[in-house]
């Protein structure tokens, strides 16, 4: 029996931003079939992306990384940022580098520092680190023990130029693989306690808008709301009306970016952006990107880069990255059979604008409305967790997997 297939549009806040691609072909595509016989699959169908990964090169780099750096003797952060700038010219260990106090400070003396190296290169940031620590270092600090205490990490899908190709296929291609990646990042739990919402920002007007917008007027005159013991936000979450799929020429945040834990998703054609100002990019430089940053509240405080495994130097050096594979990785959704082999209509609406993200939240709430009412009362002062209702996307974690294998390599050959 043929496999049921459904799609849904790209859309854009700039109508011009396609070019002249064909607007019917700007569409992501699904085949439908079994989620499985696993006992919390039974009756559901499992949705796959109808697109060839072996149409794209997978490469990972860490945008900047933040190192807390001790001197000494006592310098104010614009004399040790002077003086690492003037080291770098020698190593060509970073692009550029930003200095604080450990809490973040802007104007601070002391004799330990918060570093931010924008695309740092292993070979000279090794190189780099040793000659501080031979000249200006404490005594008896070691390369090995300086403390990682932020980085970002960005995963770029680039579209695989075969024969025959134009730039509008390209184009094409990579707008796919960017809905792609913004609707199967699995979110871990840290990002279920409802501060945190999906939004995305139109980056040419400034302005933000949250992927999830409930209408309290509304919600709060619901009796079984009332009932239900959830709170509005959850309770909003099962309704489909109350989504807005993102713009494919917008940047997608998934946590607040002052936070310590947020992802960010773009269809990467600028670099390099100075408010409204950026570089475009050449066309075979374009590429769907996902960033993944992780910081310390204050510097040395183990909540960032060290609560997912890597919290030294030596944990990035040699160690590798497997901790990182707890907070990316990416699932396909599955949904609930309305009819043979179709998708139930609500639950496919909330994927095609949320994700699996925000379709896992609307099932973990109605998991909570179906229960009994003492078992609901009690789960009530509990996070939203994940629901449980999606399978591994192991090609795109293989793919993804691989590309972050080669970036630890690279950065192991340092020593």
């Amino acid at each position: 029996m043929a496999r049921m297939h459904k799609d849904f549009p790209l859309v854009f806040h700039d109508p011009d931003y396609a070019g002249l691609i064909d607007p019917d072909a700007l569409r992501l595509a699904y085949a439908f079939g079994s989620a499985g016989k696993q006992r919390r699959l039974q009756g559901r169908l499992v949705a796959e992306p109808r697109i060839d990964l072996e149409d794209y090169q997978f490469r990972a780099v860490f945008d900047w990384i933040e190192i807390g750096m001790g001197t000494g003797k006592e310098l104010a952060a614009v004399n040790f940022q002077r003086s690492l700038m003037a080291r770098n010219k020698i190593h060509k260990g970073f692009r550029s580098c930003y200095v604080w106090g450990p809490h973040g400070e802007t104007s601070y003396r002391g004799q330990y520092f918060r570093v931010r190296m924008q695309e740092p290169q292993p070979e000279g940031l090794v190189a780099l680190l040793r000659a501080f620590l031979k000249e200006l270092g404490r005594r008896g600090e070691d390369l090995r023990d300086m403390p990682l205490v932020g980085l970002e990490m960005s995963v770029d899908a680039y579209p695989v130029a075969r024969s025959g190709m134009t730039d509008g296929d390209l184009a094409l291609a990579r707008m796919r693989m960017t809905e792609l990646m913004r609707k199967h990042l699995q979110f871990h739990a840290l990002f279920r306690d409802g501060r945190r919402q999906p939004r995305f920002k139109f980056e040419r007007k400034s302005l933000t808008e949250n992927v999830f917008r409930p209408e309290w007027a509304w919600m709060t005159s619901r009796r079984d709301l009332r009932a239900s013991g959830l709170s509005k936000e959850d309770f909003a979450a099962s309704f489909a009306r109350f989504y807005q799929q993102p713009f494919i020429d917008s940047t997608f945040y998934y946590g607040d970016r002052k936070e310590q834990l947020h992802f960010r998703s773009m269809d990467k054609i600028t670099d390099r952006r100075k408010g409204m100002v950026a570089e475009d990019l050449d066309v075979k430089d374009r590429r769907s990107r996902l960033e993944f940053t992780v910081m310390d509240k204050v510097a040395g405080d183990g909540t960032g880069p060290e609560a997912i495994g890597f919290g030294t130097m030596e944990d990035l050096l040699m160690r590798g990255l497997a901790g990182t594979g707890r907070l990316l990785s990416f699932a396909l959704p599955t949904f609930s059979e309305a009819a043979k082999g179709e998708p139930d209509a609500e639950e496919w609406a909330v994927f095609c604008k949320s994700g699996v993200a925000g379709l896992a939240h609307k099932l973990d709430v109605e998991d909570r409305l179906k229960a009994d009412p003492d078992v609901r009362h009690a789960m009530a002062r509990r996070v939203m967790d994940t629901s449980g209702k999606c399978l591994k996307y192991s090609r795109l974690n293989r793919r993804v997997g691989r590309a972050i294998e080669r970036l630890e390599k690279r950065w192991q050959a340092a020593l």
